[in-house]
């Protein structure tokens, strides 16, 4: 079956899956009502496909490889520990559910590892892949701008930030986390391709990659991604004059990725402390409690209507924080942290209260209570805080090890490399790199329906067998 395989170009097959299978994922977390709403169950038969392929690709290499040991046994821990968790978990059948799903994502990362190890040219494709895959999501949020611009964009809200654009996502950052990853990738497909029709189609990839982060101002990804790209150019086997360049036109980039990003805090319209001289509140039994709008707080609504903002009461979703209660305006600016931090505080609490093990795997948005008035989201945004809620001080030490694993395989491995041997393991380390950044402002590592979460295994699990040679792999 391994000769018939090998006639094939199975590579080639599975990488354009791997490709299409992130913008089916991303159409389950779009912006579009009704492919949000029907494109669910088709990730996962998109995930199932990829799976199969994954496992025709390493079949069909030439050789067998022996997987390094640390990052394969951390790997299997978590996958394990997650399904395990269902046994304490505090909704089981949920837990068991997200479990496999996640599974599966880690059997496609290590069976494109495998497949992959100590094959160059294999190499190169699965970049090609993972930034192929962030182009087509980046090009699908362009089209709906022309032909959806509603659904394209975030528009302002009263106390939120202005208007941004979230092209095929389901808000503002979901795309650019992705984007985040991918710019590596990107940037080796436009520097390092072994041909120039290839350079050519990378530095278009890394327009449209690149170009979503800074499109959607989330300044995580910008974070994420500019280190990423640090690392990679300022690693690769140039001359040292040559990367000096390179690193001045990332600094460029990110300089502007940066100021572009700061402007929609310019005017931002903060909400005022309620003053003292405003009329008390009167509750009754019959009607709620209100607040008369507050002098001079207005918004504009995208259609050009000006309307008060008034301070009510708030709700349980909302109480903390709130300038009803604490008298004190509640605004986001460029140097705050959109309210992470006081969400973070909350779910460490939850966490205390399981600590080893935590509530079970797939349980973060269930156990976790959005009480914070400028924070938005079902969870922390957090994936380290997002391990010890689910799978407690074990997920966390387990994906940590396997963190430290693949450190190792960089400082080991990628200085003893030359050339083109060199510049595909130093992309896949930068788009993990990346990856392990953008995870402590959002939580999606362990998330099978996420956008992002393909793109990390695969690199993760990828830079693990680094190790393994070109000529480790041909003495097998």
């Amino acid at each position: 079956m391994r000769g018939w395989l090998q006639r094939w170009p199975v590579g080639a097959i599975t990488v354009t899956g791997l490709a299409l299978t992130i913008l089916v994922i991303s159409s389950a977390s779009s912006s579009v009502t009704w492919l949000h709403a029907h494109a669910g169950s088709a990730r996962w038969g998109a995930l199932l496909v990829t799976a199969i392929l994954a496992g025709l690709f390493a079949l069909a290499r030439p050789t067998p490889v022996r997987i390094p040991l640390i990052p394969a046994a951390s790997a299997t821990f978590l996958g394990v520990l997650t399904l395990v968790s269902a046994s304490w978990s505090v909704q089981p059948k949920l837990t068991v559910e997200r479990a496999i799903s996640f599974g599966a994502v880690l059997v496609v990362g290590g069976l494109l590892a495998i497949g992959s190890a100590g094959i160059a040219r294999e190499r190169e494709r699965l970049l090609f892949g993972i930034a192929s895959g962030a182009a087509l999501v980046a090009v699908a949020g362009l089209v709906l701008l022309v032909v959806a611009r509603n659904d394209a964009i975030v528009w302002w809200q009263p106390g939120s930030a202005p208007t941004r654009y979230r092209g095929f996502g389901e808000n503002a950052n979901t795309v650019a986390l992705l984007a985040s990853l991918a710019t590596p990738a990107a940037a080796w497909a436009a520097l390092e391709a072994s041909t120039v029709r290839l350079r050519r189609i990378g530095l278009a990839l890394f327009v449209l990659v690149f170009g979503s982060v800074v499109a959607s101002e989330s300044r995580g990804a910008i974070v994420a991604s500019g280190i990423a790209l640090v690392f990679f150019v300022g690693l690769l086997p140039r001359p040292i004059v040559e990367r000096a360049k390179l690193l001045g036109g990332v600094a460029i980039l990110i300089v502007l990725a940066v100021a572009i990003g700061s402007l929609r805090f310019v005017g931002n319209t903060q909400i005022q402390t309620v003053a003292a001289s405003e009329p008390s509140v009167t509750t009754t039994t019959t009607a709620p409690a209100t607040v008369p709008a507050t002098s001079g707080i207005s918004f504009t609504h995208p259609e050009g209507q000006v309307s008060p903002l008034a301070i009510y009461p708030p709700d349980r979703s909302g109480e903390l924080g709130h300038p009803f209660l604490t008298g004190v305006g509640g605004s986001v600016s460029a140097f705050t942290s959109s309210g992470r931090i006081a969400a973070w505080r909350g779910a460490l609490r939850t966490a205390q209260e399981r600590p080893l093990f935590g509530f079970g795997f797939g349980t973060e948005d269930r156990v976790f209570v959005d009480r914070y008035y400028i924070f938005q989201g079902a969870r922390p945004e957090n994936a380290y805080i997002g391990w010890l809620l689910q799978v407690g001080v074990a997920g966390l030490l387990a994906f940590a090890i396997f963190g430290l694993s693949l450190l190792w395989a960089v400082i080991r491995v990628i200085p003893r490399l030359e050339g083109q041997t060199r510049s595909a393991p130093l992309a896949l380390a930068a788009v993990t790199l990346g990856g392990f950044l953008a995870a402590f402002f959002q939580s999606y590592v362990y998330a099978a329906g996420n956008l992002a979460v393909l793109t990390f295994w695969v690199a993760a699990l990828a830079l693990a067998t680094t190790t393994i040679t070109e000529e480790t792999a041909k003495r097998g």
